[in-house]
């Protein structure tokens, strides 16, 4: 027929409008993974533990680096102090993550000494301005100047800034590879 009526058998009128068969589902090898608490997935196979990490900034320890963009500021003390602080802070948050982003200790130390060099060098400075009249000069004590205060001050103003943003767009651009991951966690596995 021509106008669009079936012709055929009503048997092959039944097979003609049923979807199509697809295969049969394939059975995964590996188990799924399923989360644990402390933010690395277990995938168990044949009685082994493999660990894999999801390696996303605020997960691995990155972020804490990352607040060193802080030193843009520009402000002599404050651009390493706003970073030192926070780094040091969300370094000793991020160690408690899971034992990947337990390498924000270093973080926190590194932020810990740029803050410490901004509080000795105000020390020192107000200290020995106090016991010389008029200040500390090259005249009165040239070893305070040429040995302490102009390198930490070099430090203070441009090298340590310029340190925590190199080392921010470090963290940015380089997450922590799934071997090094894996490496991080086979290690606090084995203790």
């Amino acid at each position: 027929m021509t106008n669009g009526a079936w012709s055929g058998p009503p048997e092959r009128h039944a097979q003609a409008h049923q979807p199509p068969q697809l295969p049969p589902p394939m059975v995964p090898v590996a188990v799924p993974q399923q989360a644990t608490i402390d933010g690395y997935y277990s995938s168990r196979a044949e009685g082994m533990q493999q660990l894999v990490f999801p390696t996303t900034m605020s997960r691995d320890g990155r972020i804490a680096w990352v607040f060193g963009l802080l030193s843009v500021l520009g402000l002599p003390f404050l651009s390493l102090v706003a970073p030192g602080v926070t780094m040091t802070v969300l370094g000793l948050l991020q160690r408690r993550k899971n034992p990947v982003a337990a390498v924000g200790r270093n973080v926190a130390l590194f932020g810990a000494i740029n803050v410490a060099v901004c509080a000795i060098f105000l020390i020192v400075l107000a200290g020995s301005s106090a016991v010389y009249e008029g200040g500390v000069t090259l005249d009165n004590n040239p070893l305070l100047l040429i040995l302490f205060a102009f390198p930490v001050g070099a430090y203070i103003v441009a090298i340590g800034p310029i340190l925590n943003i190199v080392l921010a767009i470090v963290a940015l651009v380089r997450p922590v590879s799934p071997a090094r991951a894996a490496k991080i966690l086979a290690g606090r596995n084995s203790s």
